[in-house]
């Protein structure tokens, strides 16, 4: 992966601050993270916009009956003293992450991810795909539409520089979840990016694509 590419890194790092870059990519992220001015940068620039955000959030009442429980858990009690104590720190931590730190999260990991990017290189796309669930979760990094009248479509794109095999219509909003078969969850194994064109409704008539490709990025594992 080209951590140089600033649209790469912006978009990595807001996923890092989010909690959403799982597994071997958040560790590889955290791996070079120390060494990387970019990287660093682009962490507390998120962190200052995303926290910020939380700041400006009214607060939360906790239910009475939530303390209480909390109180009954951290009440010793003989020889159940330390593993109380763990529960009701696990408890406490859970319920702050809650109230404050509410975001969706992907239950499994990536197999696949790419954040594709405009001509100007501006990331405006990020894809994840999920072989647990045969899915793949596309969503816009940066707002944006296709023409009225027409839909985006989501492709791959085959390291042997076959034809563009298409993973469905993604159509007009910020977000899409798209059901994968099995060819199309092979393809991606031999596939090298990920590309969005602009379609008629329903998508291309043709197989390919037939509208511009306006959205490219490189596809990586995790």
């Amino acid at each position: 992966m080209n951590y140089e590419r600033p649209e790469l890194v912006d978009a990595l790092a807001r996923e890092y601050v989010l909690g959403t870059l799982r597994g071997r990519a958040r560790t590889r992220f955290e791996r070079l993270l120390p060494g990387s001015f970019q990287m660093r940068r682009a962490v507390a620039n998120w962190e200052t916009r995303l926290y910020g955000l939380y700041a400006d959030m009214p607060p939360v009442e906790v239910p009475h009956t939530v303390w209480r429980r909390i109180q009954a858990a951290t009440r010793p009690e003989p020889r159940r003293g330390g593993w109380l104590a763990a529960m009701a720190a696990s408890l406490i931590a859970t319920l702050f992450a809650v109230l404050f730190f509410s975001i969706e999260r992907a239950p499994e990991l990536p197999a696949y991810q790419a954040v594709l990017s405009d001509s100007d290189a501006v990331a405006t796309w990020s894809v994840q795909v999920y072989e647990d669930t045969a899915t793949a979760r596309a969503r816009a990094v940066v707002t944006t539409a296709p023409p009225a009248g027409r839909v985006f479509e989501l492709w791959m794109l085959p390291e042997d520089d076959s034809a563009p095999v298409s993973l469905g219509v993604i159509g007009t909003g910020d977000a899409a979840t798209l059901a994968l078969d099995a060819r199309q969850l092979r393809i991606l194994m031999t596939s090298t990016a990920l590309a969005i064109s602009i379609e008629p409704p329903g998508g291309s008539p043709t197989g390919v694509p037939t509208g511009d490709v306006v959205f490219v990025g490189t596809l990586v594992e995790g």
